[in-house]
């Protein structure tokens, strides 16, 4: 028996809301540290360097209200659907890096980049935001990134449907071109 796969997709901002999936506080903890996040939060328990699983009463309280909430959608005739908690405390790591807990784990070296920081010239099905960068700035400082040893790479918010002319897409398709190659100058040392 195969297991069904469900797609959630997002084309605007502004039709009316027909699917969402609602997280869970099951197994929430402070992270380990890693080099993008480090928590100092002694007031709570957790100083600096410390992690571990949150109190069972604020898992608890969190839980309550993320089940209000999509109680809430589902009276309003909304699909919700709620993923299965997972056991965030397991160690995640590859040849390249180790992360102590699963949770709010982002590889260290990888980069996210929300097209909204483009110049709304350079990103038409995008929100309007004016004073962003270029394509070009934005390709160089990728390019760059990629060069000092990044390993992964997304650009988000890509709107195809609002973008007529399809600008934002071939800009995503440049920057991936660009981080591409600056991974392949830093893997086999072509600087």
């Amino acid at each position: 028996m195969s297991e069904q796969k469900t797609v959630v997709n997002s084309w605007n901002e502004w039709d009316p809301l027909k699917h969402v999936i609602v997280g869970r506080a099951t197994g929430t903890m402070v992270q380990a540290p890693e080099p993008n996040v480090y928590r100092d939060w002694p007031e709570h328990g957790f100083p600096g360097g410390t992690y571990g699983p949150l109190p069972r009463e604020m898992e608890d309280k969190a839980n309550e209200q993320l089940d209000d909430f999509a109680e809430m959608l589902e009276k309003r005739r909304i699909r919700v659907d709620r993923p299965t908690p997972l056991d965030f405390s397991q160690r995640v790591q590859t040849p390249d890096w180790v992360q102590e807990t699963m949770f709010g784990c982002m590889p260290p070296r990888d980069v996210l980049v929300c097209s909204d920081v483009l110049d709304v010239a350079y990103n038409p099905g995008g929100a309007v935001d004016l004073n962003g960068l270029t394509s070009f700035e934005l390709s160089l400082i990728l390019h760059q990134l990629a060069c000092a040893g990044i390993d992964g790479f997304d650009i988000v918010e890509i709107s195809p449907l609002s973008d007529l002319n399809d600008v934002s897409s071939h800009t995503a398709v440049w920057m991936s071109l660009y981080v591409m190659s600056g991974i392949v100058k830093d893997k086999f040392n072509l600087k």
